[in-house]
């Protein structure tokens, strides 16, 4: 359909102007992609270019925005069906390469192609409102399920195409959009016209916005710990990534899996953010004091596989006390819809010492 202009009075087409190669129109792609192709246009995303793939592949765009959803978009003009085929397989290439990849590697990559940390480029973005934890773990699930949103920018949008992408959107997990650019010029005006074809399904398949209240003087941070609460009984410690921040004034740590805030919350009584986790490691912490000790006792069952950590990784250990915390009666059940929390959320002992049986409860109590 031809994109019309007022001239004189009358309406009449503007002049398709196309793209001298591939270069140009992957540039222009990558120049307007936070205006027209974002998972969702009200959301702070940070956006890398050229971001190379452990098989030494590069993804013309990578996209994370402030709810952990992922986009790669691939630019491909349409000279002819060849060149359809081939995006489509590269785009799907390139979602399997990053299937199953860990957050710091993740981080490094995308890193590396904007000249800043990613957590410190999304804080920057999304301001006060960043729990930089639950987005660390949002993403990680991502990766860890390839569950992205793929997107493929032509100038020319065929049928074939768009059977293709409704056929992936209707049979698979994640998401995959079409993004037609055409460009047209009139009076010495370049106009850029986008349109999105497949992403009524994608937005269907986008997480959650997050909907947690903000607690003022919250002093417990409840994480989510379906792997973390058996390790915090077996070792008094909480174990993360490196440098992960939790809000100032928090004193105690509570733990949430099966829809249950668990009765236990241990005061925290050290935190060694960036650790690395080695055998050398180990015996440095040894010859320390009973903090280090404890420390190197957190590493070496780490490293022995307990918590999931290998040789050479960076990490942050919480040493936990529960004799200096507090504990309740029971359980808080979660009975809303959806996880209570998929990262981590903030409470205060006060509220929690008020026995609520739900969280509905807790969240009274919290005002």
């Amino acid at each position: 359909m031809d994109l019309l202009v007022k001239e004189d009075g009358a309406w009449v087409p503007a002049a398709p102007v196309g793209f001298q190669t591939e270069a140009e129109f992957q540039d222009l792609v990558q120049q307007t992609f936070e205006r027209t192709l974002t998972s969702q246009g009200d959301r702070p995303t940070v956006i890398a270019r050229e971001v190379s793939t452990p098989e030494g592949g590069r993804i013309d765009v990578v996209a994370v925005d402030q709810d952990g959803v992922i986009t790669l978009c691939e630019c491909k003009l349409d000279r002819n069906a060849g060149s359809r085929r081939e995006v489509l397989g590269q785009i799907l290439e390139y979602g399997g390469s990053l299937h199953g990849m860990k957050f710091g590697d993740f981080r490094r990559l995308v890193s590396d192609r904007i000249d800043s940390d990613l957590v410190d480029a999304m804080r920057e973005r999304a301001g006060d409102d960043f729990d930089p934890v639950a987005w660390e773990d949002t993403v990680a699930r991502s990766l860890t399920a390839g569950s992205f949103r793929l997107v493929i920018a032509v100038d020319q949008l065929t049928d074939v195409l768009k059977q293709t992408v409704l056929y992936l959107n209707e049979r698979a997990s994640f998401s995959v959009v079409v993004a037609e650019l055409r460009r047209v010029a009139h009076a010495g005006i370049d106009v850029l016209a986008p349109s999105l074809f497949g992403e009524e399904a994608a937005q269907r398949k986008l997480p959650r916005r997050s909907t947690s209240p903000t607690v003022r003087d919250a002093d417990t941070v409840i994480v989510a710990a379906k792997i973390a609460y058996p390790e915090f009984q077996r070792l008094s410690a909480y174990v993360c990534q490196p440098k992960r921040s939790f809000r100032d004034g928090v004193r105690f740590f509570g733990f949430y899996s099966e829809r249950t805030i668990h009765p236990v919350f241990p005061a925290i009584v050290e935190r060694r953010q960036d650790l690395l986790f080695t055998h050398e490691e180990i015996e440095r912490l040894r010859n320390g004091d009973e903090r280090d000790r404890q420390v190197a006792d957190v590493v070496e069952s780490a490293l022995d596989g307990s918590v999931e950590r290998h040789e050479g990784e960076r990490g942050q250990v919480v040493l936990l006390d529960l004799e200096g915390g507090f504990a309740l009666d029971q359980g808080i059940r979660h009975e809303g819809s959806g996880a209570w929390t998929q990262g981590q959320r903030y409470s205060k002992s006060d509220s929690l010492k008020t026995e609520p049986g739900t969280t509905d409860d807790l969240a009274a109590a919290e005002g």
